[in-house]
């Protein structure tokens, strides 16, 4: 016999889901050369939360063609990752004519305002009146990186080389120059420019402003809202500059402002504005997202929401795939089937697999006796219920 549910109480249900929807905190994370382009566009940026470390087909193809390069043992690599070796080979074979120092995976400790990092190779060469150096990166990627003139990533490379005491002490001076390289094989694009000493100093000068701009406290840290940056911030939901900018864009599409066309879809006519649109768009997406989901912890912090109470959903249920089979042993001590009928059954949702053994004869006590038999076996799966605000009637 089914029981009849009762309905919780908010309070009940706030302690309920406390265990589910734990508060959210900004964590710490270590400055490198890959994600200072986002904290020079903003101080204020954090990454995301950190995804698993699973490992994937192209990461652990880029891993195997880097540790190639640097050890020179290419007998793991496919018949395409050899060309691509072969072409970065090929790609220094000019820098290294004359060179006085190769060093390959140099790696470098994070040293006063300088993120640590390792770099794919470095070769040191004479000059007529000194020494220069060029800083190689391979890139395995399919996502062609900024010109390295303009690259962020390559200024903290360069910076390392350039303060290097080891090899100052070698040289006994400092380099002259040092040019970088950023070499992606896989889209054949190469790009490199030649920083002079002067212009070394200028980039640590701009280095060290953006580092201690990070270090403010965040009640005085810059915000800066730039759409492509802000859509891969994890402090986005905090932002208190873009929840301006969202509110104030809320605002003017609920009234008529044709000098904005951006806020007006129906008003775009040129592509740049389209481009710009669907930015925003993928941004605010996100940052309503996050209004749900902060105000729901706004609400579990005991803070009343005019016009909203908070709603608990039942997570689904569903099979363990892996127990596919049982389902279907199962199905066919209670109903007769073909087997094909079976599979189909077995493959569908939980919730319309009930409504189907009910079209095929099954009693609703025996339907809940056939639920009970699942969860005793371990095929039912119940997700986690979500909560969320509703506007109350």
């Amino acid at each position: 016999m089914s029981v009849k549910k009762v309905k919780k109480s908010e309070t009940e249900l706030i302690e309920e889901a406390k265990q589910y929807c734990p508060p959210w905190k900004r964590k710490p994370f270590k400055l490198s050369g890959s994600r200072f382009k986002a904290v020079a566009i903003c101080p204020s940026w954090i990454p995301e939360d950190e995804k698993p470390d699973v490992s994937t087909v192209a990461a652990d193809k880029g891993t195997a063609f880097h540790e190639a390069l640097e050890t020179g043992d290419t007998s793991g690599l496919d018949e395409e990752q050899l060309y691509f070796a072969g072409l970065c080979k090929r790609y220094i074979e000019p820098l290294l004519i004359g060179a006085v120092y190769d060093y390959t995976e140099p790696k470098f400790e994070s040293k006063e305002f300088l993120p640590s990092g390792k770099i794919d190779k470095v070769i040191i060469s004479r000059t007529k009146t000194g020494y220069s150096a060029h800083v190689i990166d391979w890139k395995y990627g399919m996502w062609e990186v900024d010109d390295a003139e303009h690259n962020w990533q390559g200024f903290i490379y360069m910076s390392h080389v350039y303060l290097w005491e080891e090899l100052r002490t070698k040289l006994g001076s400092s380099l002259e120059e040092i040019t970088m390289h950023f070499v992606q094989p896989r889209i054949d694009s190469v790009s490199h420019h030649t920083f002079t000493s002067a212009d070394l100093e200028n980039i640590l000068s701009k280095i060290k402003t953006i580092v201690e701009a990070t270090q403010l406290p965040e009640e005085t840290r810059p915000r800066i809202i730039n759409m492509r940056n802000c859509q891969r911030c994890g402090d986005l939901y905090h932002c208190p500059k873009f929840k301006e900018k969202a509110i104030s864009l809320a605002q003017f599409y609920s009234t008529e402002h044709p000098e904005l066309p951006i806020v007006r879809p129906s008003a775009l006519t040129e592509p740049e504005q389209y481009a710009m649109a669907l930015e925003a768009k993928d941004v605010l997406e996100e940052w309503c997202k996050s209004v749900k989901h902060f105000a729901t912890q706004y609400r579990l912090g005991g803070h009343e929401i005019p016009g909203y109470e908070l709603t608990k959903r039942e997570g689904v249920k569903s099979f363990d795939e892996l127990n596919n089979e049982r389902v279907m042993d199962l199905i066919k001590s209670k109903i007769e089937l073909e087997d094909l009928d079976v599979l189909k059954i077995a493959s569908i949702p939980y919730k319309k697999l009930l409504e189907l053994l009910g079209d095929h004869g099954l009693t609703p006590n025996a339907i809940e006796i056939f639920v009970d038999e699942l969860k005793d076996q371990n095929i039912l799966k119940q997700n986690n219920p979500t909560f969320y605000l509703k506007r109350k009637k």
